[in-house]
């Protein structure tokens, strides 16, 4: 078929299946959302779709496969070069955030494995659940990172992966803390048990060795979560934080 035979030739939905590698359902959709409604119908009501039909499609099937929400690519396929390059950029920009986020996954992962590792291969659930609030605490600094202080993925991850072994493995500590103050929750613990009081006592010894027993120290640690934006998640429930709270009351520990 010549290229002048071919322009003037329609397609069946199934044709055009074939020649793009994408479903007869997808068609379907793209017609239904008003993407790919095709040139021609038959007497009988059959799909036909022209030269210019397959063109757009596979403009479409090009932008789907760098990520482009379907809800854009309608907006594109008659836009300018220019437009069509910006719009590439902000999702090029997007993808590396967005690989950035998967990196920074793979590697806490990794993490694990390597624990799991130097352990004999196994861990007993309270290790993992710690090693699992840990990855959530560390997720909640990138965003705060991201989100708050303005730094890119890359310098949130760089910076979490640079603190001091200090500082990580205090983390750590408030990871498995928090991770047993949950499962305390879980199974009904009175704040006045004993099992309360020694989560009390930990939670007071941690804030201490944060805050060097220094009272303004920890007003500014009180003032930092109170001033965190509207909405922006907190590293713990706020049913943690009334637990520790009521089981300090209950035992009278001063937490400063």
């Amino acid at each position: 078929m010549t290229r002048s035979a071919d322009m003037n030739h329609t397609f069946t939905v199934g044709e055009i299946a074939r020649r793009t590698a994408v479903t007869v359902r997808t068609l379907h959709h793209y017609e239904h959302i008003g993407l790919l409604v095709p040139s021609e119908r038959t007497a009988s009501g059959h799909r036909r779709y022209g030269a210019r039909d397959v063109l757009r499609l596979r403009r479409i099937v090009t932008l789907t496969g760098l990520g482009v929400p379907l809800r854009e690519i309608a907006s594109l396929l008659d836009a300018s070069p220019q437009s069509v390059l910006e719009a590439l950029r902000a999702q090029r920009d997007e993808l590396v955030e967005r690989r950035d986020r998967l990196e920074a996954s793979i590697e806490r992962i990794d993490a694990l494995e390597r624990h799991a590792s130097a352990n004999g291969g196994a861990l007993t659930r309270g290790e993992l659940e710690s090693l699992m609030e840990t990855i959530a605490m560390e997720n909640w600094a990138h965003r705060y990172m991201t989100e708050v202080q303005g730094m890119t993925p890359a310098e949130a991850e760089e910076a979490i992966r640079n603190v001091s072994p200090e500082a990580a493995e205090g983390t750590r500590k408030w990871a498995a803390l928090i991770a047993d103050v949950e499962a305390a929750l879980a199974e009904d613990v009175a704040p006045s048990s004993e099992r309360a009081r020694a989560l009390a006592e930990r939670w007071r010894d941690l804030v201490q060795r944060f805050t060097g027993g220094d009272p303004q120290k920890h007003a500014e640690v009180k003032k930092f979560y109170a001033g965190l934006p509207a909405g922006f998640p907190r590293m713990y429930g706020e049913a943690v934080d009334t637990f520790i709270h009521e089981a300090q009351t209950a035992h009278r520990i001063v937490c400063e």
